[in-house]
């Protein structure tokens, strides 16, 4: 199923977004799922390597 979502913003930011979508040959559309998509996975990683830490020093805990 496809979902719509609106997005509210001022005039120069809708335009700067295009420019961006323009010059990596997307939509503006495309070019923001894309930027979201990447977003995403970033911050995952970095929560996946943060518990992968925190694991790591409680582990370390029970060390003499």
């Amino acid at each position: 199923m496809n979902r719509q979502l609106t997005i509210d913003m001022p005039d120069e930011m809708h335009a700067e977004l295009e420019r961006h979508a323009a010059a990596a040959g997307m939509s503006l559309e495309a070019y923001l799922v894309d930027v979201l998509i990447a977003r995403i996975s970033r911050e995952e990683s970095l929560r996946q390597k943060n518990a992968g830490k925190a694991e790591e020093t409680q582990l370390g805990e029970g060390a003499p």
